[in-house]
């Protein structure tokens, strides 16, 4: 019974940054690791990326706004958690030791982490891995995916605001 007081409050707190953001939560390498580990009675979006310029992961770069897209509009339509998802960004710089504990030589990765207790819970509570191996994605493409694996029912809606510099 405390385990699972402890993993909903996880998720309350957490979710209580997310909405209180104006983007997909910044994690380092103890924050991934804490809302990963399980049990865990919500999902988990994690984006695992290569940002500096040092690096020269152009994808990074190029996704980094349409992830933050996903998230913003993910924020705006579920301010309740009533989908228990949480959106994190774990960049190299800050994740070092879980970019190596998990072998990882590329980036952009983005991976679902299912619940592993619950009504909501997968028997194979493994995370789930999107391909990035066609280039750049949208934040569309990325929202029917992560939607595809999340349980039924009403989803918030990808919202982009309109952009008044463009020409």
């Amino acid at each position: 019974m405390a385990a699972k007081a402890k993993t909903m409050d996880k998720f309350e707190q957490y979710h209580s940054k997310f909405i209180s953001g104006l983007s997909p939560l910044k994690f380092d390498d103890t924050s991934y690791e804490t809302l990963t580990a399980t049990p865990r009675n919500y999902s988990v979006a994690v984006l695992l990326t290569a940002l500096e310029a040092r690096f020269g992961c152009q994808l990074c770069r190029d996704f980094q706004p349409e992830w933050d897209v996903v998230g913003r509009s993910w924020i705006r339509g579920n301010k309740k958690g009533d989908v228990r998802l949480l959106f994190g960004t774990l960049d190299f710089a800050d994740g070092k030791g879980t970019f190596q504990k998990l072998m990882l030589q590329t980036a952009p990765i983005l991976m679902l982490f299912p619940p592993s207790v619950g009504l909501e819970a997968r028997s194979d509570a493994q995370p789930l891995r999107y391909d990035f191996t066609m280039g750049s994605q949208s934040a569309e493409q990325v929202h029917d995916w992560i939607i595809r694996h999340l349980p039924p029912g009403p989803k918030p809606a990808i919202y982009r605001p309109v952009n008044y510099i463009r020409e």
